[in-house]
């Protein structure tokens, strides 16, 4: 259901911006039932599930701006966990969303869930399974669940089963496994688990992430990330779609194709939100304590007012950095990632301490 709302713009005093919001991320739950080394949300938070009177009204909001928005990912925590999962799909569709990822460790699809799925038909409905190694000790360890491998693998062999799901693999690279013939398994593990897509992801510092030192923190590091990234792309390209979501890494790929007025990059607060399960709307799921406002007493327009009275998002449209991203002729296509310059040097409009430009 598509709402007749007149389009809004981000005004500034240099500025009108038409700004395409293309994603959001809704946050289902906090709760998990694995122990994962890089988790965002930490050891300390509070758990809790997501209204969907959040979502709805979060909704509304982006579609003064992109009125023919209809792209969300639901996430977690594991989203599986919540009892109200079925009860957001059925309203997603109500309100025209047509296109959902869900992230998920994998652990508790079955048949029956499958099948509920399967049921609402939507244009894409994407099971988003996460791994960081292929080795199954590893991943186990990594994950803290010793059954960890085979849910993923048992789990790609149900989805094939069905017409209207499909799957692919979040790939999260560590600084221990940085390895283009790892990166290549992944691809081939993909493949032969008829999944769409398989987008690699350097592990940022944010959560048990900075805490545990497992994130990706070097520029040598990140620099043969991204030749193993376009290698495998070369290779494999003809055969899955190959992704990453880090600005660094993936602004030169359409470099041609961008000009100075075209924001792309890291999108955080412009073409992506992210919505906390508490109702914390924030840029991104990676900075979840940088909280544009919280949606619980709000309706869409007073949202929309906080949104653009943002001193931060202000900064954000119009890149307005500090140190090397400030001057960087590829600031609009690229932008640095803002929560690995948070994470690392605690200034969230500084300069992408990883820069390879």
């Amino acid at each position: 259901m598509f709402y007749n709302v007149n389009k809004e713009y981000f005004e500034t005093e240099e500025a009108r911006y038409e700004i395409n919001i293309g994603l959001l991320q809704v946050e289902v739950t906090n709760k998990c039932n694995y122990n994962c080394k890089h988790c965002r949300e930490g050891n300390d938070t509070l758990q809790t599930e997501i209204n969907p009177k959040y979502i709805e009204k979060t909704i509304d909001f982006i579609r003064t701006f992109n009125p023919s928005f209809n792209e969300v990912t639901l996430s977690g925590g594991e989203p599986f966990i919540s009892e109200n999962i079925f009860i957001i799909l059925k309203m997603l569709k109500y309100k025209g969303i047509s296109k959902i990822s869900i992230t998920t460790n994998a652990s508790l699809l079955n048949n029956t869930i499958l099948e509920r799925l399967e049921e609402f038909s939507f244009q894409k409905l994407n099971l988003s399974i996460s791994m960081e190694y292929i080795n199954k000790k590893k991943f186990n360890e990594f994950r803290g669940n010793k059954n960890a491998y085979d849910n993923v693998c048992n789990a790609l062999k149900l989805i094939k089963k069905y017409n209207n799901i499909s799957s692919s693999l979040r790939v999260s690279i560590t600084k221990d496994n940085i390895s283009i013939n790892e990166m290549k398994e992944f691809v081939n593990f993909a493949i032969d688990n008829n999944c769409d897509m398989v987008k690699f992801m350097p592990i940022l510092p944010v959560g048990k992430a900075l805490k545990n030192n497992n994130f990706i923190g070097k520029k040598d590091d990140l620099n043969k990330i991204k030749k193993y990234f376009n290698l495998i792309n070369k290779e494999f390209s003809n055969l899955i779609r190959i992704e990453t979501n880090d600005p660094l890494l993936a602004y030169r790929q359409n470099i041609e194709e961008c000009n100075n007025y075209t924001i792309s990059g890291c999108g955080a607060g412009i073409l992506t939100f992210n919505l906390m399960a508490n109702g914390d709307l924030t840029p991104c799921s990676l900075l979840p304590n940088i909280v544009i406002c919280n949606v619980e007493h709000l309706n869409y327009k007073e949202i929309i007012e906080k949104y653009k009275n943002s001193k931060l998002i202000k900064c954000f449209i119009e890149k307005n950095f500090s140190g090397k991203c400030r001057k960087c002729n590829f600031k609009f296509q690229c932008g640095g990632c803002r929560a690995r310059t948070l994470g690392i040097n605690n200034d969230i409009l500084g300069s992408d301490p990883l820069c390879l430009n």
